[in-house]
C-alpha cells in the first residue's frame, strides 16, 4: 500500500459508509463510551447510525461518508430526517445531543453560517443539542489513536500520520476472521477448524473463562501439546460476545521477546479494548513477568482496556512429585486465574462426538485404543479422524499409515525415509533440542533439507 508520506489528513472517502461508522464506533470506544450500533445493516435507522448513553444522558451520531462536502440543504435534510423519523414518528427518547459526523472541513463561510442558523432552529424546536464533527476533529482524534488507523486504514498510515514509529516491527498478528490476512500459521489453523466447526468447548471452560475474562486483567491456560490451549483461547477469545469490540493480537515466544519492544507495542495498542494472547509462554515465564511489571499501570488503572491470555506447556504430575512452581504462575494459580487442561477419555469422547456424528456412542474398547494411540493430543486426533470411514475403522486402525500422511503433510517425504526427523519430532514433544552435530553422519540428504527447525546448529542448552 503506497501512502503519501506528506499526507495531513487520513483517506476517509475509501471507508465508504459502514467503514466510516466502524471507525468512529472505534474512536468513541478509545474514549471510554458506553457506545453501540443503532440497528443492523440495512434496516431503517431513523436518521442515527451510533448511540452513546452516559450517566442516563443519550447522545445520538449521525455518520455520513460523502464524496465531497454536503451543501446547506443536504445536512438540513438529514436534521429533518431525524426530527421526522426519530422523534415524531418512532417517538422514541429524546437525545441530549445529535452529532453530525462528516469527513469533511466546512470551511465555506456560506455553509458555516448557515450551519449556526440550523444549529440554534433545531434547539428550540426540539430541544436536542446539535453538533458538528468534521475532518479537522476527526484527524486530531486519530493522531493519538494508532492503533484504530492501523486497524481501519494500514500500519503504514499508523507509522506516517500518527508518528507510531516501528508499528509494524512489533511482535503481534493481528486475529481478524479471514484466514488470508493472517501471518501465523497457529491463527490460520484455528480460524480453518472454526469455519469447519470443528472446536469443542468443555461446558467447565466456558463457565471458567465467563467468570474470569471481563474481571481478571491476565489469565494462564496451560496444558499438554495438543491439548487444545491455543484453538479453544482463540475461539473463545475472537468469537465470544464479551470481546465484541476488541482487537485481539497474538504472538509467540518461539520467536523470541524483547521486552522494551513488547512493552512499547502494547502502549501503542492500548486506546481501545484489546485482548493481547502471548503462546508458549513456558519457554521464558519470567520475561513474561517483567513485560507484566512493566505493563502494571496500564493493567490495574480502573479505565484499563487491556487484558493478556497467556499460553503455556504443562505436563501434570502427582501431588508427591510436584516442583515449585515459577512465581508468575504461582500468583495466577492463587487468583483462580489459572485453568489447566487435563487429557481424560471422556474429555475426548467428547471431541470425537461433536466433531463426527457417526462416531457417537463408541464401544469402550474403540474408546480406550484411540486414547492410547493420540494420548488426548487434539492435533494427532484430528489426523486420526481423516482416516477413519466407520467406526469399524478403529478396530484395524493402521498407525504406520498414518505417520507416512503426516510426514507427507508436514515434510514432503515418507516416514521411512527420515528416521533422524522421527526421532527429533518425538524429543521435540518435550522442548528438547539436540545438537545438530549428533546426527550428522546418520542423516540422508533428504533429512538435512528439513531438519534446520528441530535442532540447534550451535551448541546451546538443552531445553526441558
Amino acid at each position: 500500500l503506497a501512502v503519501d508520506t506528506g499526507a495531513v489528513s487520513l483517506p476517509y472517502h475509501s471507508l465508504q459508509g459502514f467503514g466510516f461508522e466502524r471507525l468512529l464506533l472505534n474512536i468513541l470506544a478509545a474514549e471510554g463510551k458506553d457506545v453501540r450500533f443503532f440497528g443492523n445493516s440495512g434496516q431503517r435507522d431513523y436518521g442515527v447510525d451510533l448511540v452513546v448513553e452516559e450517566n442516563g444522558v443519550v447522545t445520538v451520531y449521525q455518520c455520513k461518508n460523502y464524496a465531497s462536502e454536503p451543501s446547506v440543504e443536504k445536512i438540513d435534510q438529514e436534521l429533518g430526517k431525524f426530527k421526522n423519523d426519530w422523534l415524531e414518528e418512532q417517538k422514541l427518547p429524546t437525545p441530549a445531543k445529535y452529532v453530525f459526523c462528516c469527513p469533511h472541513s466546512f470551511s465555506d463561510l456560506k455553509t458555516a453560517e448557515a450551519w449556526l442558523r440550523m444549529q440554534e432552529q433545531f434547539k428550540k424546536a426540539t430541544g436536542v443539542e446539535v453538533r458538528l464533527l468534521t475532518r479537522e476533529t476527526l484527524d486530531e482524534k486519530l493522531k493519538r489513536l494508532p492503533d484504530i488507523v492501523a486497524d481501519v486504514f494500514s500500519s503504514a498510515h499508523a507509522e506516517f500520520f500518527c508518528k507510531a514509529q516501528n508499528w509494524g516491527a512489533g511482535p503481534w498478528t493481528k486475529v481478524t476472521s479471514r484466514p488470508d490476512e493472517q501471518r501465523a500459521e497457529v491463527v490460520r489453523h484455528f480460524l480453518s477448524l472454526h469455519y469447519d466447526q470443528s472446536i469443542y468447548l468443555e461446558d467447565e471452560l466456558q463457565q471458567w473463562f465467563a467468570e474470569h475474562a471481563d474481571t481478571e486483567k491476565t489469565l494462564l491456560l496451560r496444558g499438554l501439546p495438543g491439548s487444545g490451549k491455543t484453538t479453544t483461547t482463540l475461539e473463545l477469545t475472537v468469537f465470544q460476545a464479551w470481546l465484541r469490540l476488541r482487537h485481539i493480537y497474538y504472538c509467540s515466544l518461539k520467536d523470541g521477546l524483547d521486552v522494551t519492544t513488547m512493552v512499547a507495542s502494547v502502549r501503542q495498542r492500548s486506546h481501545v479494548p484489546s485482548c493481547f494472547i502471548v503462546d508458549d509462554c513456558h519457554l521464558d515465564l519470567t520475561t513474561v513477568q517483567r513485560v507484566l511489571e512493566r505493563l502494571h499501570p496500564e493493567l490495574n488503572r480502573p479505565e484499563s482496556h487491556i487484558r493478556f491470555i497467556l499460553l503455556a506447556r504443562h505436563t501434570p504430575v502427582d501431588d508427591d512429585q510436584a516442583g515449585i512452581e515459577h512465581p508468575l504462575v504461582e500468583e495466577l494459580n492463587g487468583r483462580d486465574c489459572c485453568y489447566t487442561f487435563s487429557p481424560s477419555k471422556g474429555y475426548l469422547k467428547k471431541v470425537v462426538e461433536y466433531r463426527r456424528e457417526d462416531l457417537r456412542g463408541l464401544a469402550k474398547e474403540r474408546l480406550d485404543r484411540l486414547f492410547a494411540f493420540t494420548g488426548g493430543d487434539l492435533l494427532l486426533l484430528d489426523e486420526v479422524l481423516k482416516t477413519l470411514d466407520t467406526p469399524a475403522a478403529i478396530d484395524t486402525f493402521d498407525h504406520e499409515k498414518l505417520f507416512n500422511v503426516v510426514f507427507d503433510q508436514y515434510f514432503g517425504a515418507r516416514a521411512p525415509a527420515l528416521p533422524v526427523v522421527k526421532v527429533l519430532c518425538c524429543l521435540a514433544q518435550f522442548d528438547i533440542e539436540p545438537l545438530r552435530a549428533f546426527f550428522d553422519a546418520r542423516m540422508s540428504p533428504e533429512e538435512n533439507r528439513i531438519i534446520d527447525e528441530l535442532s540447534s546448529i550451535i551448541p546451546a542448552p538443552d531445553r526441558y
